[in-house]
């Protein structure tokens, strides 16, 4: 009985050894998501009705290396890139024997690209020797474009867009999942998680300026990103 339970504590120790990320190992990862929305809604020219449709899509990319300084405790540098683009029909409009009538002459398009970049830290918990949930913690850099159009129906059509830059710092704490399908390679799911931003605006060739502070709780479905991570040294 005293070699059964002997051989069962050992078999427990060696899994537990196994099942961290062991100090000296690299991590080369990245994360990205991507998500589509469409509104619509209805205008009415006259007696006719005509659908108007706004569409955002939006995608993430987010790679990451680091070094594990100690078990499970990675230190690293974390970059973001993030592009967004809306698009919204234009219509001229008209007055005809005091009816107004409407006529789609285009789209309307924003842009929003964004930037950051900042040291990182992230800790495992592992369960099992495959899987791991982890919390990372980020904070640095911010740089923000956007390109917003001015609508013009007389004549009809878009006018030149108004142009802003942001800079400014961040901060998110995110949460994570890992899956190991073998010790070097990591299947991750992670969410958006707590997000702070600040940010000074200025709007190109306008004296316009001002200041954004933001703070985003990113818990649903839409926040989900899909990452590949390669443990490097990691056996």
């Amino acid at each position: 009985m005293k070699h059964v339970l002997l051989s069962a504590a050992l078999l427990g120790a060696a899994t537990a050894a196994q099942a961290q990320v062991g100090a000296g190992t690299w991590l080369l990862s990245g994360q990205a998501s991507y998500s589509q929305t469409k509104q619509e809604s209805t205008i009415v020219p006259g007696n006719s009705q005509q659908a108007e449709v706004n569409k955002v899509s939006q995608a993430v990319i987010m790679p990451l290396a680091g070094y594990f300084v100690t078990d499970n405790l990675l230190i690293g540098v974390r970059g973001g890139y993030e592009g967004q683009r809306q698009t919204s029909p234009q219509y001229a409009v008209s007055v005809i024997n005091g009816n107004y009538t409407y006529r789609k002459v285009g789209e309307a398009v924003s842009k929003i690209n964004a930037l950051t970049i900042g040291p990182a830290a992230r800790y495992y918990y592992f369960l099992g020797t495959q899987a791991a949930f982890y919390g990372e913690l980020s904070a640095g850099y911010a740089k923000r474009s956007s390109e917003d159009p001015i609508s013009n129906p007389y004549p009809p059509g878009p006018s030149d867009p108004i142009r802003t830059e942001a800079n400014g710092m961040y901060g998110y704490l995110a949460p994570g999942f890992t899956f190991f399908p073998v010790p070097s390679l990591g299947l991750e799911l992670s969410l958006q998680g707590l997000n702070y931003q600040h940010l000074k605006i200025e709007a190109k060739d306008t004296p316009y300026k001002s200041t954004l502070s933001s703070f985003e709780a990113g818990v649903k479905l839409q926040d989900l990103r899909l990452g590949l991570s390669w443990y490097v040294g990691r056996k």
